[in-house]
This record gives structure tokens, C-alpha cells and sequence, in this order.
């Protein structure tokens, strides 16, 4: 089942969720037809945000920038599977000042996306959009908020997380599940590098929050006592 894997079906209906704080706005939307969840995640003192993993259209979190005056100045994708990157054009074009980042070994993936979408029976259009590479240990300023970023291969060759020390939240794209984790079967996945790369977000503090690529979020203490694949 794909969902027990890394992807979750979908009927493409948009879900949004949000989070105020003093520290941030992080809002949710599940889009496309494997239900990825692509983020807004904004500074509320300067206003400055980014868009993580556009896999779709983004009506609720164009409504939210639109209406609180956010400026978007990066589109950062922790891979480049077709669910994640799909809405990529669509966000360029209405953000275009945006810069758009992805680990430079996901590249072949990235110029794959119309080869991808088949294997599922989708047709995707190429994302002709410019994408600049993002390395372990940069780091992304978003106003106050800092996004550090590492290389967390396994689901796919380049695939990153973002992790915000001061506020305790990690970013996982498809590595790390609600009590599952990314799949490995598709090209370019490695089991091996998948439980190298989940170790290594499991020693995080353990009431980190961890907003994933598919499904709810989760925390990494409930991870090291429910995720099957922790736990072995």
C-alpha cells in the first residue's frame, strides 16, 4: 500500500492547517492526487516566508499570504518526486521573485518529473523552472526563523529536511512518517541510507515537532516509541 510506504493516495482536495505563535506561522495544505502536504512557513515579525514542496495548487496558503502581506522568498523542495515539485511552476508564477533550492543529487529526478508522473499513469507537464542547489549544513533565513538543512538520503538521493534548532521543529519531507517512514523501492531509494539518515533526526530533542511529507505531524519522542522502524 502506498501510503504505508512514503505516499499517501489522495483525491487532491485541499486540507489546510495552521499554527500561530510568537515564533512562526506554519500552515499545512494536502494537495495532489498523493496527498503530499506542501507548507507556508513564515516569519511574523518580518513577514518574510517560504513555500516548502508546492506539489499542487495552493489556494488556502495564497489566500493566507495574500491577506497578511507575506513576502515569499524561497520555494525550497526536500526532493524532487513528482508529488513534491508538481505545483512548482504555478508557485513560481505567482511568487516569482521566490528562489527555488533542492539538493543538486536530485537533480536527474527533478528532470524526470513527466517520466515519473507515467509510471503512476499521470500526465505532468516538465517543471521548466530554475532551481539553484541547497547542501548539508546551509543554512535558509527566513526572517528570524533559520532553516538548517541535511542531506538525508534513502528515499531518494538528494533528499533533505530542514531543521529549526530555536523552535524545535524538523521539516521531514518523506523521510520520517507518523509511525512509518519514506519507501525505498522507487529509483534511487537505499534502505540503508534511509535508517542512517533516521537515526540521525531520532537523536533530536525529543519534543521536536515534525511536519511530514505525507500525513499528520508528529514529535520525535512519540517516533522513538511508536515507529515500528525506530523501534527496530
Amino acid at each position: 500500500m502506498l501510503a504505508s510506504r512514503g505516499w499517501a493516495q489522495g483525491d487532491g482536495v485541499g486540507v489546510a492547517s495552521h499554527f500561530w505563535g510568537q515564533a512562526m506561522i506554519v500552515e499545512r495544505e494536502v494537495v495532489g492526487s498523493f496527498a503530499v502536504n506542501s507548507y507556508l512557513l513564515a516569519c511574523p515579525e518580518s513577514k518574510e516566508a517560504a513555500l516548502i514542496d508546492p506539489g499542487g495548487p495552493l489556494p488556502t496558503i495564497g489566500a493566507r499570504i495574500a491577506r497578511d502581506g507575506l513576502q515569499v522568498r524561497f520555494i525550497l523542495l526536500t526532493h524532487g518526486h513528482v508529488d513534491h515539485v508538481a505545483g512548482l511552476p504555478e508557485a513560481h508564477r505567482k511568487w516569482p521573485e521566490a528562489r527555488c533550492y533542492l539538493h543538486a543529487a536530485d537533480r536527474p529526478l527533478f528532470a524526470a518529473v513527466a517520466m515519473q508522473a507515467a509510471m503512476f499513469g499521470l500526465q505532468v507537464a516538465p517543471v521548466e523552472v530554475a532551481v539553484a542547489p541547497l547542501a548539508e549544513g546551509e543554512v535558509v533565513q527566513v526572517g528570524r526563523l533559520a532553516l538548517h538543512c541535511w542531506h538525508s538520503p534513502g528515499h531518494s538521493p538528494g533528499h533533505l529536511v530542514f531543521h529549526l534548532p530555536a523552535e524545535r521543529v524538523l521539516f521531514s519531507g518523506d523521510l520520517l512518517f507518523a509511525r512509518s517512514v519514506g519507501r525505498t523501492d522507487l529509483p534511487g531509494g537505499d534502505q540503508g541510507q534511509l535508517m542512517a539518515s533516521l537515526a540521525r533526526v531520532m537523536a533530536l530533542p525529543e519534543e521536536t515537532v515534525v511536519y511530514c511529507g505525507h500525513g499528520p505531524q508528529t514529535r520525535i519522542d512519540a517516533e522513538r516509541r511508536s515507529n515500528p522502524y525506530v523501534r527496530r
